[in-house]
């Protein structure tokens, strides 16, 4: 799921329908507050953290510095990392390439390829890889603008077109719910959990996305 923005009637539901699906693993694409710092966070996450699953995230364009540099009890924050979960290994980027909008946590285009590859790096080249990032790949269905403008990351399309995951996972873009591929990796932009909107993904040798509402 993606983009709360701090609603916490969002993060109750999300545990509920995560503890009725029987999940395995949450995943989580940013903008966990509403310009909120990261104790803010700590605390609507912890209707998810009590559910003792893996949990990974990364911090969104309306999530505040403090996601960078501090911790939260029983979550990973995979921005510029790579963690291992079974044979797949999930890399992170989050935050938002520089824009007009000028929100917290916004950054060059090198910035963003940089904390890729720095996790990319941690990770063994022999495992299945998965990319979660907040703002979805370029010129793709799912970073399309209400304005009808592409407003996805260069970096991040780049980085999928020379590393081929098997999927995206990421938000940022409230109106472009939904699926698309660059090449034969599958994004998915779940829609924002502030309006109930979440993907739920059966990772196998493929992935295969059905969207739900809680």
């Amino acid at each position: 799921m993606s983009d709360l923005h701090g609603h916490r009637e969002a993060f109750l539901k999300a545990a509920s329908e995560a503890k009725r699906l029987k999940v395995e693993l949450i995943l989580v694409c940013g903008d966990i507050t509403n310009f909120g710092h990261v104790k803010q966070a700590a605390s609507l996450l912890e209707q998810l953290t009590r559910l003792n699953l893996p949990l990974l995230y990364v911090p969104g364009n309306c999530d505040l510095s403090s996601f960078l540099e501090e911790k939260i009890e029983n979550a990973q924050n995979l921005h510029a990392s790579c963690v291992k979960i079974k044979d797949i290994a999930f890399v992170g980027v989050g935050c938002a390439p520089s824009s007009y909008l000028r929100t917290p946590l916004e950054f060059p285009e090198n910035w963003l390829m940089d904390s890729l590859n720095r996790g990319f790096g941690m990770c063994s080249s022999e495992t299945k890889l998965i990319v979660l990032s907040h703002t979805p790949p370029f010129d793709t269905k799912v970073d399309l603008a209400y304005m009808n403008q592409h407003i996805g990351s260069r970096s991040v399309r780049r980085f999928v077109e020379e590393n081929k995951p098997l999927a995206v996972f990421c938000g940022h873009v409230h109106e472009a719910q939904g699926i698309d591929y660059v090449g034969e990796t599958l994004v998915v932009n779940p829609g924002p959990a502030k309006r109930g909107k979440y993907a739920l993904a059966e990772i196998g040798d493929t992935v295969e996305v059905t969207f739900g509402t809680f």
